[in-house]
């Protein structure tokens, strides 16, 4: 890593504009409602396509980075996002709208599958550098909520696409410049550390579903929303788009810092009992969030939102092992996947993972 030293920092940048590049609509379309005159109910949908690419892309992201080249993949995604922002600010209709945002989302979908593996395959500190990796991410839909709402106030809702496409673009040409490409990844291991049964593989696979799903549930709607809830319930707070944006964003970088804290305390208590705690504080706080306003409501989004749970805390990073340190028998020990030359879906597991049952 001491030779290609500016790789972690432009795969933490990229993990920002990933999120700031798919959250930068929920902002816009408060703006674009009023412009075009069509009810916000009307235009939100039209993320749905952008959402559906980012999931359904990242399946041919990861196979094109196993046989292609994931330096070259990282340099499409930078490119790949910066262009189809840019085009989206061109729009003069709705279905133009949904294309770009579709446009963007098959790009944004290169990054976690590939930038992500390229991230875990170097650093002796594996842990942290997800953590800040994480941290990364959580900031740029907060960048996403301020800067929409401020280039809205400034130059008008198409700024708001343009300027983040031009930076990415930019991004992407410094990425080529700055960043040598590292090659294949190293093999580093040729077998699974512990065989498991199929009906405790099915029970993992069940609860992280569960989890996962719920945890994204309410991850997205809560992201996707806030911007418009925000314009209704704090009139009293602010009337303009670069004072929701900044609400938003404050709420975004409360989430953003508590996920370092979350890791921290995944180190110290047992997952199981943490997960749990975590979810049954967030019923009251989105019962309150539901119906507040103005202040009250602001301190309750921000709590709910510093509450809930990511999805990256569902496994528990750690820097490769070359062995179980310690094992407790009422806990599962899953220890690193294999590494092949060039797999980003067995780098994804590099670290060490436990669960409790």
């Amino acid at each position: 890593m001491s030779k290609n030293r500016f790789l972690v920092p432009f795969l933490n940048l990229g993990h920002f504009l990933d999120h700031l590049a798919m959250l930068v609509f929920p902002t816009v379309v408060i703006a674009l409602a009023r412009d075009w005159q069509r009810p916000y109910s009307e235009l939100l949908p039209l993320a749905l396509g952008g959402f559906i690419a980012f999931g359904a892309f990242a399946l041919p992201a990861g196979w094109l980075a196993d046989h292609w080249s994931r330096y070259r993949m990282m340099a499409l995604f930078f490119f790949g996002i910066g262009a189809a922002l840019f085009l989206t600010g061109f729009a003069s209709s709705p279905w133009q709208i949904g294309l770009g945002l579709a446009l963007t989302g098959m790009f944004a979908a290169i990054y976690h599958p590939v930038g992500i593996a390229m991230l875990v395959a170097a650093p002796a500190k594996l842990g942290s550098a997800l953590g800040w990796n994480g941290l990364w991410g959580n900031l740029g839909l907060a960048a996403a909520a301020i800067a929409s709402g401020a280039l809205m106030d400034l130059w008008g809702w198409r700024a708001a696409f343009f300027v983040p496409g031009i930076l990415s673009i930019a991004a992407g040409a410094a990425y080529l410049a700055l960043v040598p490409d590292p090659g294949p990844v190293q093999k580093r291991s040729s077998s699974i550390g512990l065989h498991i049964d199929r009906r405790t593989m099915a029970r993992i696979f069940l609860i992280l579903l569960v989890a996962t799903s719920c945890g994204g549930v309410i991850f997205n709607s809560t992201t996707i929303a806030m911007p418009k809830l925000f314009e209704e319930r704090l009139q009293a707070l602010t009337q303009t788009n670069l004072g929701i944006g900044a609400l938003v964003a404050f709420v975004y970088t409360l989430a953003a810092f508590a996920q370092l804290a979350m890791g921290s305390l995944i180190d110290r208590f047992e997952l199981r009992r943490l997960m749990i705690g975590i979810a049954l504080v967030q019923i009251p706080l989105l019962a309150l969030a539901a119906n507040l306003q103005g202040w009250a409501m602001l301190g309750r989004r921000a709590d709910d939102c510093a509450a809930s749970p990511h999805r990256g805390w569902l496994q528990e990073r750690v820097p490769a092992a070359r062995g179980a340190r310690r094992r407790r028998p009422d806990r599962l020990v899953l220890l690193p996947l294999p590494q092949n030359d060039d797999r980003s879906s067995s780098c994804l597991n590099q670290g060490q993972t436990t669960f409790s049952f």
